[in-house]
């Protein structure tokens, strides 16, 4: 069972390495980054501010979390000083 599920997943197996082909160079293409290097970064630059998005959203995420988990302790603090009392304050 445990060997299907090795053989399902392809655990242990090596992915064969595929050359990398060389892209020919196009002299349009180099002209028209020197004429113009913005137009190439245009596409950087949305991916990179896409991952600032989604990393600022994360880390509003984690503030929330840890404000929920700063709640709880302080809960879990409250029941087990309740729990004291009732235990040795008799």
């Amino acid at each position: 069972m445990v060997f299907k599920l090795f053989n399902f997943l392809k655990i242990g197996k090596k992915k064969k390495n595929k050359k990398s082909e060389e892209v020919p160079l196009d002299v349009n293409q180099s002209m028209q980054f020197v004429n113009n290097p913005y137009q190439f970064y245009q596409k950087d630059i949305q991916v990179y501010s896409d991952i600032s998005y989604i990393l600022q959203a994360l880390n509003s995420k984690i503030d929330a979390l840890s404000a929920k988990i700063d709640n709880i302790s302080l809960r879990l603090n409250n029941l087990e000083q309740m729990i004291y009392n009732m235990l040795y304050r008799r």
